[in-house]
């Protein structure tokens, strides 16, 4: 069964989206938790008996339902930023700020994205509202360009940063203080 990265902080956009299969409902929120209500006021309506788990299985069959919810799969370890990643991360923005802004070329995005889409420190990892809200603040202003891999890459668990924005960083903008990589990492260069 899969569950949702960060249930409390991070509503996707556009919110919380709950296609309900026996019903035909659609149920809509910026609130997961204000979904399960609504569910099980239909399932009651329409006579139907949820099993046990409910809630999980609501959220399994959101995620199947909202590719663009971060989801994990059960047992897979929950990843979340630290006030430390946090920093780096405000670290990493002044520096490109104060290096112009620039983003590497698009073939050094490329191959970045190849390694970092086949690593198996690439897996959803939970990020704060503000964080989210900075990232596409910046993605709006700057119009931060894409791969051909955006789809495959989630969140480096090493580090916490979301890969797609970071593989487009100039090496000299990223603060990866405390971090070690693997070996087939780019960032060790």
């Amino acid at each position: 069964m899969k569950d949702i990265v960060n249930k409390n902080t991070t509503p996707p956009s556009p919110g919380f989206v709950f296609t309900d299969s026996r019903t035909g409902i659609v149920h809509k929120d910026l609130s997961l938790f204000a979904i399960f209500p609504k569910v099980a006021k239909s399932w009651e309506a329409n006579g139907i008996q949820p099993p046990d788990n409910w809630k999980a299985v609501v959220i399994h069959e959101m995620c199947e339902q909202n590719p663009h919810i971060e989801c994990r799969e059960e047992g897979e370890p929950e990843e979340h930023m630290t006030l430390a990643d946090a920093y780096r991360f405000g670290s990493s923005v002044t520096k490109w700020i104060a290096g112009g802004a620039q983003f590497v070329s698009n073939e050094e995005a490329e191959l970045r994205a190849a390694i970092c889409a086949k690593c198996h420190y690439n897996k959803p990892v939970g990020i704060c509202w503000n964080c989210h809200s900075l990232l596409k603040w910046m993605g709006e202003r700057t119009g931060w360009p894409e791969t051909s891999r955006d789809h495959e890459l989630r969140g480096c668990t090493r580090c916490k940063c979301v890969l797609k924005l970071k593989v487009q960083l100039p090496l000299d903008a990223i603060d990866n203080t405390g971090i070690s990589y693997p070996e087939h990492c780019w960032q060790r260069c």
